[in-house]
């Protein structure tokens, strides 16, 4: 006879939820603890940067030969989504990756003509810490999108670019960091002019020639 592992779990009296979870949490304010954080998180990329900063960052990035993007662990994916719009815009971005242990080979590839783009919040992974001083100690501007001013990667950063990040969960929220990546993407789509529109189009195009994205099938007419 098989073995219900869900049902194993719930007479040990534990749950597939995460521990901090509850199904109560619709009834008892949670949710919408949660929310509030959420929305306050987004609203901090606007009230912690004016718009002149943001838009100083997407000016380096749009200038630099080589754009380094870099955000490990839980700052992985908002890096991952930086660096994929980014790309629809211009040519000159890179996503950092340590596979193989080529992290250091990446970096000491980048100069005064580059810039490295490193997100990060608290608990500051310290591969991106390092990456960050290394960068800087060989005159590589720095953007950094961060939680604090006081931050590890803030330091010495010639662009720092802030949001909250709150959460009443166990985890931090990645809200405020995703929110301040599709602000700066946005700054770089307004004031990267002609060429960014060509490069835009020139993607999509691409994207469309290899069907990238599912498109619904065409219904053929009744007879």
């Amino acid at each position: 006879m098989s073995v219900n592992p869900l049902q194993v779990l719930g007479e040990l009296g534990q749950s597939v939820w995460y521990d901090n979870i509850h199904r109560t949490m619709l009834a008892d304010g949670e949710l919408a603890r949660l929310n509030a954080a959420q929305r306050s998180n987004v609203e901090s990329v606007q009230t912690a940067n004016d718009g002149a900063r943001i838009d100083a960052a997407a000016d380096a990035m749009l200038a630099a030969r080589t754009v380094l993007f870099i955000g490990l662990r839980a700052s992985l994916g908002v890096a991952h989504h930086l660096h994929y719009t980014y790309g629809m815009l211009m040519h000159n971005g890179v996503l950092a990756s340590d596979s193989g242990g080529t992290l250091v080979d990446q970096l000491v590839q980048l100069g005064p003509e580059d810039v490295l783009v490193a997100v990060g919040q608290a608990p500051y992974t310290r591969q991106t810490v390092e990456a960050v001083a290394q960068a800087r100690a060989a005159g590589v501007p720095v953007v950094a999108l961060t939680d604090s001013p006081l931050s590890p990667i803030a330091r010495g950063a010639r662009h720092v670019l802030l949001f909250q990040s709150d959460s009443p969960s166990f985890f931090q929220s990645m809200t405020g960091a995703q929110a301040m990546a599709e602000a700066l993407v946005a700054a770089v789509a307004v004031r990267g002019g002609e060429r960014v529109q060509q490069r835009l189009a020139a993607r999509q195009e691409q994207l469309r020639a290899v069907r990238a994205y599912w498109e619904r099938p065409l219904q053929k007419a009744q007879p």
